[in-house]
């Protein structure tokens, strides 16, 4: 099994509170943005916002892929597409890792809902 990370940062694993294991950026797939303005909500811009699909790495048995939630969420019948879990922040609130990967069933198809 293989675990690419294609976020723009590092991602740390913690264990029982101590970093067990780092993955490496890869390089980082992203999703083009494109926004459309919808005028404005008491004096705030309203924008309504697309996100156009890119390259996508082909799925192959035994590759995982750590993405962005935005990503995940474009793509949600890909089982390798994994996403930081269970996140670890610093005395500031400020994300520093995670406890787990995983992925996020939005169409609740794994517990039956419909």
């Amino acid at each position: 099994m293989k675990i690419i990370n294609l976020t723009p940062h590092n991602i740390d694993l913690y264990k029982d509170g101590k970093k067990i294991r780092v993955f490496e950026s890869s390089g980082s797939w992203r999703l083009k943005e494109i926004e459309s303005n919808l005028g404005e909500l008491d004096g705030v811009p309203f924008v309504k916002v697309w996100y156009l699909n890119g390259e996508v790495p082909q799925y192959q048995e035994g590759v995982y892929y750590i993405v962005s939630n935005v990503i995940q969420w474009a793509y949600p019948d890909r089982r390798d597409l994994l996403i930081p879990l269970d996140l670890v922040r610093d005395f500031e609130g400020n994300i520093i890792g995670c406890c787990s990967l995983g992925y996020a069933d939005f169409a609740n198809k794994e517990v039956g809902y419909e």
